[in-house]
């Protein structure tokens, strides 16, 4: 064993007992010891040469504390299915096969876990070997999707676990046709502690995927503060690490609440390491180097090589180099966003499509289009919709926005329209939709992205007409219903200076 780690343990152990021993009594109602290994926010970080802890280390962790007597629990608080392209090319089992073999007791799902369609998440964590429960995520009827509360009993411990999910989900899921919703947290919180407080248990513990800070609606330390009996909470969302319930980041004011709070923080950087000993809570995170168990790296190479077989399968082809937003830059004009913009006409009656030519990534070299490649160029996720506008707000959009440079948020558009400025490019002289100029007082119908309509145009949700699906798999279709990309398919410059 690497001497670094084993001091690590070590202390960590003894530290553990030296609380065991301080307060150890034969009276049954004292509070009972445990342990909780917790991971969330791994994004795909599962220790495949990258540079992580990974899944193994949480598995070593949970066997090390279990051979010294201790009663150990194994969690993850969500975030484990989307959030790079070896997860999106196999629909997360890049992550969910080395999770089968790390012993999981339960797992709470994240926002991402909805990168896919609700039909494609649900199914996937069919195959986990874990439980999985999910407070406040429910059909119509007020069906919950998943099991709400577990109660697991290991050597005369019972915790009671509920989760709760983002209500900001309405927002991230790519799919807004599902007829899922989430519940206001805090009132989930509070019938969830109501029904465990009946059950016996030694603890009630949140499972949370809620975040903590200004910048997240119902953040976990807010609903704690609002709900009485919540023993401790596991955070999740804000990859915001935390050691003796302190951030370890930078100073972050905490809601005052009875809750302990702990954090895993992202990416596989850290394991948590949660306990109560002696009825006393304390958090700390394990950040030495890797640890590995066998099984795990066994599974974590078969993870690999599906993601990679999948990964770089040809989904098409180019005739010639296709840059993209990180070739080109902002206030320009990249091949991929012509070419996309062009294809999206197609698949509704709206009148234009657009979107920011920062929706691009990668160029794509001249050959073979492999889906990992494909997905380099289009590395965003959100929602593709048709909405209502008129002339007008495009064209002050327009305006404004080429007045100021362009920058990444410069509209690009479909081949059927032209805008026409001076030399410098900054100021527009006219604006033409099928070789017409622009109609100011004309209400026309268009495609883009859930982020375009919000925070560039600045309009309300009440113009949409409909929701097309995914930006992401909208955008993959461009290439993979296309046998070869030509020059004719990306048509002329759509911003022409004269």
């Amino acid at each position: 064993m690497d001497r670094k780690i084993a001091i690590f343990i070590v202390a960590a152990v003894c530290v553990i007992a030296a609380l065991v021993l301080a307060f150890q009594t034969s009276n049954e109602s004292e509070p009972k010891d445990f342990i909780i290994i917790h991971t969330g926010d791994t994004h795909g970080r599962i220790g495949d040469d990258d540079g992580t802890l990974g899944f193994s280390t949480a598995t070593v962790l949970k066997e090390r504390y279990e051979e010294q007597g201790y009663t150990v629990f194994t969690v993850d608080v969500g975030d484990f299915m989307g959030g790079n392209n070896m997860l999106f090319a196999t629909q997360g089992d890049y992550a969910i096969i080395p999770m089968n073999q790390v012993g999981y007791d339960l797992v709470t799902i994240g926002n991402h876990e909805f990168d896919f369609s609700p039909d494609i998440m649900i199914d996937q964590l069919g195959h986990l070997n874990s439980k999985v429960i999910c407070s406040n995520l429910f059909r119509p009827g007020d069906e919950p999707v998943f099991k709400q509360y577990e109660i697991i009993e290991k050597k005369g411990v019972r915790i009671g676990f509920f989760a709760l999910l983002t209500p900001e989900i309405n927002d991230l899921t790519v799919d807004l046709k599902s007829d899922l919703y989430v519940e206001d947290p805090v009132e989930s919180a509070k019938d969830m502690v109501g029904i465990l407080k009946g059950k016996g248990v030694d603890a009630i513990v949140l499972l949370s995927h809620l975040g903590i800070g200004k910048n997240y609606l119902s953040p976990s330390d807010i609903v704690c503060s609002q709900v009485e009996g919540i023993d401790l909470c596991i955070n999740g969302h804000s990859h915001s690490p935390m050691e003796h319930g302190k951030f370890i980041d930078k100073e972050r004011p905490l809601i005052p609440s009875d809750t302990y709070f702990v954090d895993a923080g992202c990416y596989s950087k850290y394991v948590g390491i949660a306990s109560r000993i002696a009825g006393v809570y304390d958090g700390i995170l394990y950040k030495d180097e890797k640890l590995d168990d066998k099984d795990v790296d066994g599974a974590v190479r078969d993870a690999h090589e599906l993601a990679i077989e999948i990964g770089n399968r040809k989904i098409s082809s180019t005739e010639l180099d296709l840059t993209g937003y990180k070739d080109m830059g902002g206030g320009k004009e990249n091949d991929l966003a012509k070419f996309c913009m062009g294809y999206l006409l197609t698949l509704t009656d709206a009148d234009i499509s657009m979107l920011s030519v920062d929706s691009f990534g990668t160029g794509i070299a001249k050959g073979d289009i492999s889906l990992f490649k494909a997905l380099d160029a289009v590395p965003y996720s959100g929602k593709m919709l048709t909405f209502r506008f008129t002339g007008q707000e495009l064209a002050d959009y327009i305006k404004n926005n080429l007045s100021e440079g362009g920058g990444g948020h410069m509209l690009e558009f479909s081949d059927n329209v032209r805008v026409y400025t001076d030399e410098t490019g900054k100021e527009v002289r006219s604006i033409t939709v099928d070789s017409t100029e622009l109609d100011g007082s004309r209400t026309y119908t268009g495609l883009t992205s859930i982020y375009t309509l919000r925070n560039l145009l600045k309009l309300s949700e009440d113009r949409i007409v409909d929701y097309v699906g995914s930006q992401k798999d909208v955008l993959l279709s461009s290439f993979s219903e296309c046998d070869s990309i030509t020059d004719d398919l990306l048509g002329g410059d759509r911003y022409i200076r004269e």
